[in-house]
């Protein structure tokens, strides 16, 4: 490797805030700081929700500004990540045809009957390892046509968010290999498009250009002056590269990127296509690299949350670090309730959701705030745990660690819940995986790096907490319990 410095830029875009990630690499280690936070949100506009593309795009030019102070060399690169599925329609003009609408719309609700007729869940999965649900760009994309027939005139392409903020910042007009592996459009392991699911949907051909690799230069400068590189375009694609593999190695750990959502997963050559793997749920996405992450999506911290601004609306304290203390001095229910449940995946009162679940199914509810938050984390631990067995089923792997990465490592009662629920040992961070495995897939993309040193700069840069498991009796009681009432 060689001594010099170099920095990058990560554009970490979430759907609550993005962030300017600044990194430098010196002497094999990782430095990163956050040079610029903004917050956004979805907005109500034409009666759909849609995000502000123009907040976030003014956000990230102020970052990439800002950043720029915040080091003392040149930043070599730059390079975007954000959540998957949702899009921007292009007309020839270069302007969006419809508002860049939200996964959490609910426009393709009542289209769901007319997209199983098109394309039947089984064939969805078998033609491209997706697991068919309404967020994916396949169903929004058959809404809006559905709605607005004309769009296959007036638009030229689809471009999914990163690709489509790195086209603004460059000019460049590419489809990523691991965010399109999202979209429930491209064939398993995202090396083409499926032209049988885009006739079956009635979406053309024509919008896509041929899906190319990640980790790459896209163009040698923007209007920022500065090289744009592909890191990867899917923060969970940018998270799984940033995972530590010190003590064992990717075929002997299973992954969860756990913050809003949770992604509980394992590494695989291959994409796994067996009709176990769809009726359990499970989905292959592309890893940066080119391999697959075989994982499945939980309802994650997100119910927390739902509870804490229902309190905040309430005047309560929403102080996390104090409620995580009461959490863990209150008595476990010894029971649990399933987060994927959907009632879970809206807003609205969380907390009497919650109260009302556990009513309905063990005729008890909680007694106190800290016991509710208890609740809360155990049944997260419980999937968590479900899950991790259902994808060592799959795989036949027998995993000897749990890395959690994301901002969900930060929460150590949650970590070492899961270790328990799981009885395997947990590893917890880095919290900002995203960023991390963004810049690091920069940094192999311009030649600062090799792959085969990623391992050894996470090693050095980063150092995660371990858990070890505890009373597993208890655990797999609360597992029993949920599974007999369910």
């Amino acid at each position: 490797m060689s001594p010099s410095q170099y920095a990058a830029v990560a554009l970490d875009l979430g759907s609550s805030n993005g962030r300017a990630i600044v990194g430098v690499l010196n002497g094999g280690t990782l430095k990163m700081q956050e040079a610029h936070r903004f917050p956004h949100k979805v907005d109500t506009v034409d009666g759909a929700l849609a995000w502000d593309i123009d907040r976030l795009l003014d956000g990230a030019i102020a970052g990439i500004t800002i950043a720029r102070t915040r080091v003392p060399i040149a930043i070599d690169s730059i390079g975007v990540d954000s959540w998957g599925v949702d899009y921007a329609l292009v007309k020839k003009d270069g302007q969006v045809a419809l508002p860049v609408r939200s996964y959490r719309d609910t426009r393709m609700a009542e289209h769901r009957e007319k997209f199983a007729e098109a394309l039947p869940a089984d064939r969805a999965f078998a033609l491209t390892g997706i697991q068919p649900a309404d967020i994916n760009t396949a169903n929004q994309l058959f809404a809006d046509l559905q709605q607005h027939p004309e769009l296959v005139d007036s638009v030229e392409r689809v471009q999914l968010l990163p690709d489509y903020f790195a086209s603004l910042l460059c000019g460049e007009q590419a489809h990523g290999r691991a965010i399109s592996s999202t979209t429930g459009l491209a064939t398993p392991g995202a090396t083409t498009w499926s032209d049988e699911v885009l006739d079956a949907l009635g979406i053309p051909r024509r919008w896509f250009s041929e899906i190319s690799r990640d980790s790459m230069v896209l163009c040698p400068e923007t209007i920022t002056g500065i090289p744009m590189v592909r890191p990867g375009g899917h923060d969970t694609a940018c998270a799984v590269h940033a995972i530590p593999h010190d003590e064992v190695s990717a075929e002997e750990s299973v992954f969860i990127s756990c913050g809003s959502w949770t992604l509980v997963g394992a590494c695989t050559d291959e994409p796994v296509l067996s009709d176990a793997c769809f009726t359990s749920g499970f989905t292959n996405e592309v890893r940066i690299d080119g391999g697959i992450r075989l994982l499945k999506n939980i309802t994650g911290l997100w119910i927390l949350q739902d509870c804490m601004r229902a309190w905040q609306q309430a005047g309560k304290s929403t102080d996390l670090p104090a409620l995580l203390v009461s959490a863990e001095s209150a008595p476990s229910m010894k029971m649990v309730f399933d987060p994927n449940d959907e009632v879970f995946t809206t807003p609205g009162d969380m907390p009497e959701k919650i109260h009302a679940r556990m009513r309905e199914l063990y005729g008890r509810e909680p007694e106190s705030t800290g016991q509710l938050i208890r609740l809360i984390l155990e049944s997260l631990a419980i999937a968590h745990a479900t899950a991790i067995s259902e994808v060592t089923e799959l795989t036949g792997a027998r995993p000897k660690v749990v890395n959690i990465v994301g901002g969900g490592s930060r929460n150590g009662l949650l970590c070492q819940m899961t270790a328990s629920a799981t009885g395997l040992p947990v590893l917890s961070g880095p919290a900002e995986a995203s960023a991390a495995g963004n810049l690091l897939s920069q940094f192999e993309a311009i030649g600062a790096i090799e792959p085969g040193e990623r391992d050894g700069i996470i090693q050095r840069s980063f150092t995660p907490l371990r858990f070890e498991p505890r009373d597993p009796t208890r655990w797999n009681d609360m597992r029993r319990r949920l599974a007999e009432v369910q």
